[in-house]
């Protein structure tokens, strides 16, 4: 048995005011439940402070008020998963801290 492995987008609900629109939320959602629902494989933070890799439960995408785009990108065995997924993104570097936050005036800067 194997389970189906998605490029999810979501649209951002604050964009980030110095890149151009539109921006997404990219993830890779693998699907484990028959109704659609599975786990949710991404980054989290922000571009001030530095992100981490993160999984979190998730219902079927198509639901979220957010949505974008789901693409297929192939299936993963059932007795590979989580532990082969997490190996394998876990080793990635996540994406590093972007900008600095300057409090004397209130705006990010590179």
């Amino acid at each position: 048995m194997s389970n189906n492995v998605y490029k999810i987008k979501y649209t951002i609900s604050m964009p980030d005011p110095d890149m151009p629109s539109p921006r997404y939320h990219n993830v890779i959602f693998v699907q484990t439940q028959a109704d659609g629902d599975g786990m949710i494989h991404h980054v989290t933070g922000d571009i001030t402070s530095g992100m981490r890799y993160d999984t979190k439960p998730g219902k079927r995408p198509e639901v979220s008020d957010t949505f974008f785009a789901k693409e297929f990108l192939g299936t993963i065995k059932a007795t590979d998963y989580p532990h082969e997924m997490n190996r394998v993104l876990e080793a990635q570097p996540p994406p590093p801290k972007q900008k600095h936050f300057n409090i004397a005036t209130m705006k990010t800067e590179q």
